[in-house]
């Protein structure tokens, strides 16, 4: 910098000139070579080799440098858009001729109008406040929907008739989903209301192969060390402390989990008794209304055996809620409900690549429908969590996939999304979207407490481990059919479970809060990567005793004229006698706040309500006043 300041001006700008038009060829050059770096897609890529979506490990991970760099393959997200039609992959192209594409929109106040959706709560408990909160809720999810679907119809206006098609429109988020032709996509790139544009691509399920659950070949990126122990998902469970957080009343009871996969086997007897909520999304129509769309029972139905992958939802669900009618054998979350939506379309052929006759596989467009639809949900049920076990190709910084955003609203909404980071044996990069930093990206240990050496692992975006080697949990195959599986897509249910079982305690935490709590008590399971670095073990069992705190302000005087007081932390002022519930016991900060012109001679009774009750007095005066009109109390539970 400072040498550019002593130069002429005229120089100066020239040779700023000279180095954009490089910089811009190089770039236009770079993308028209290779559209691998140009493509946004939801990266579900395999599950894992010889893992519950069943391809071996040996043949993916078998190089002396360990596993091949996958994120450059065509199927793999990016959070670059494409510029030229050429740049589209096959794998977005149509029959008639037409490329699949999301659109990002500029949409004016859209991170204003997207706090100001996610930041409204309906309380869990039924108070009177509620209804009031839930039209709250709608009015500001009707200012964002105009919005967004406002600026969205603006763009699809402007562009030449028979050049498009719409795919779908979203809400929530600032995006369409469209066909367009060579000169539809031309028009867009001319847009100011568009900001990128990026592909819509199927991503596959991998094949099953569970009788290779554990065969991990010794040349793999990591050392072999799994074991199948006991085909039980009560070991899991307990290990995690899941059965004693049940013992004090936390089993997910009043509480729903979303699970994006597959779909469901709503008549298994792993889900009885259950409400089951359902939705489908599936670009192809493959919903059971032979539409893009369903709710209702019996939309989120899984597919036929004849599709590989077919019953991946299911076992994720059990994981996370399940519970069979003989009550020995449960998901973490066993009392919860679900949600269950199945985001996938069936494909057969060559689409499915070589070898494989019938797959099913995910557009971008219908994952991100399915966490808006979840999102849509927020006001009309408890919302625990959300489980995303899909994910592929390698990023070893945090992402920003095109669902990126849909995954931001539900934390805003304190609504956790859980996300495998994949098995491919990495050491430095973890699948996407589990790469987004508002996720929580799940890696897989076993029973023993080491890492899977299938697991993706990376020391920054990587957060959790829970198990995920010899899981077993409900199948397509009938209605009381199990399977052992293995992979980071049965680690990632854990963890849905545990932080439904989390918000059950304090559904008012965010979800760094209550992500504190599931990692605080964890044991450090150490990676079997060089680096010899560690992350905490999923453990639940961590519920501190909290009570009740009120203040009483006396004199009445300086009650009648509205004294407040408050606890350091909270935002919320209360009047004198309101109760604040769930504190936990120990020591507090309380502000007092009197009224103008109320003099320091009144008494603040501060009371902790919990196994035992403490109570203290202290006098307002000059004395203890922190600041003028602020009295600060530390409150001790001994």
């Amino acid at each position: 910098m400072r040498v550019f300041r002593s130069l002429p001006s005229g120089i100066v700008f020239q040779t700023g000139l000279v180095f954009f038009v490089l910089f811009f060829f190089a770039w236009l050059s770079l993308a028209d070579a290779d559209s691998g770096y140009l493509v946004a897609a939801l990266n579900s890529q395999p599950d894992g080799a010889g893992l519950e979506d069943g391809m071996d490990i040996n043949s993916k991970c078998s190089l002396n440098n360990g596993c091949p760099d996958m994120a450059n393959d065509g199927r793999q997200a990016s959070s670059r858009s494409i510029s030229t039609w050429s740049a589209i992959p096959e794998t977005a192209m149509t029959d008639d001729g037409f490329a699949r594409i999301i659109v990002k929109l500029h949409v004016k106040d859209i991170g204003k109008l997207t706090r100001s959706s996610a930041s409204l709560q309906v309380p869990t408990a039924d108070t009177s406040s509620a209804e009031s909160v839930r039209k709250s809720i709608a009015e500001a999810d009707a200012a964002l929907s105009a919005a967004v679907k406002g600026v969205s119809n603006d763009v699809v206006n402007r562009l030449p008739d028979q050049a498009y098609r719409v795919n779908r429109q979203f809400w929530s988020i600032p995006f369409v989903a469209l066909d367009v032709s060579p000169k539809g996509l031309e028009g867009l790139l001319k847009d100011p209301a568009v900001e990128s544009i990026h592909p819509d691509i199927p991503v596959p399920l991998p094949e099953y192969d569970i009788t290779k659950g554990n065969e991990i070949d010794s040349g793999s990126v990591k050392p072999s060390g799994d074991g199948l122990s006991s085909s039980s998902m009560f070991d899991t469970v307990g290990l995690i402390g899941a059965d004693e957080a049940w013992a004090k009343g936390y089993t997910g009871q009043g509480w729903h989990v979303a699970v994006l996969d597959t779909g469901i086997k709503r008549t298994h007897e792993f889900f009885a008794g259950k409400d089951i909520v359902e939705a489908c999304f599936s670009l192809a129509a493959h919903c059971p209304n032979r539409e893009r769309s369903m709710e209702g029972t019996g939309a989120a139905v899984h597919y036929s055996s004849i599709y590989q992958g077919y019953d991946h939802g299911p076992h994720v669900t059990g994981t996370a809620v399940g519970k069979n009618p003989d009550n020995n054998l449960f998901g973490v979350a066993k009392d919860a409900d679900v949600i269950a939506v199945n985001v996938f379309s069936m494909f057969s052929g060559d689409d499915c690549g070589s070898g494989v006759d019938s797959c099913i596989m995910s557009f971008s467009s219908d994952s991100m429908a399915g966490l808006e639809y979840v999102y849509s949900l927020r006001s009309e049920y408890n919302i625990g969590a959300v489980n995303m076990s899909l994910g592929g190709g390698k990023y070893g910084e945090y992402c920003e996939p095109i669902q990126k955003q849909a995954i931001a609203n539900l934390e805003g909404a304190n609504i956790p999304t859980s996300i495998s980071t994949g098995n491919n044996g990495y050491c430095d990069g973890v699948g996407s979207p589990s790469c987004v930093r508002e996720a929580i990206a799940v890696m897989a240990s076993t029973k023993d407490d080491s890492e899977a050496s299938f697991n993706n692992w990376h020391s920054i975006v990587a957060d959790i481990f829970a198990p995920g080697v010899s899981i077993y949990s409900a199948t397509g195959g009938s209605d009381s059919s199990y399977e052992p599986w293995n992979g980071t897509s049965m680690a990632a249910p854990h963890v849905a479970g545990g932080m439904t079982l989390m918000r059950q305690f304090k559904p008012v935490n965010s979800v760094e809060e209550n992500f504190t709590l599931i990692t605080a008590n964890g044991k450090q399971i150490i990676t079997l990567c060089p680096e010899d670095a560690s992350k905490p073990r999923i453990y639940v069992n961590n519920f501190p005793q909290t009570g009740s705190l009120r203040v009483f302000i006396q004199p009445s005087e300086a009650v009648q004229a509205g004294a407040q007081w408050r606890r350091r932390g909270t935002i919320t002022w209360f009047d004198s006698g309101a109760i604040e519930t769930d504190v936990p016991v120990g020591d507090h900060i309380v502000e007092f706040r009197p009224v103008p012109g109320w003099r320091p001679d009144g008494t603040i009774n501060v009371t902790v309500q919990s196994d035992e009750t403490t109570q203290i007095t202290a006098p307002y005066s000059e004395g203890n006043a922190v600041q003028p009109g602020v009295l600060m109390l530390l409150l001790d539970d001994e």
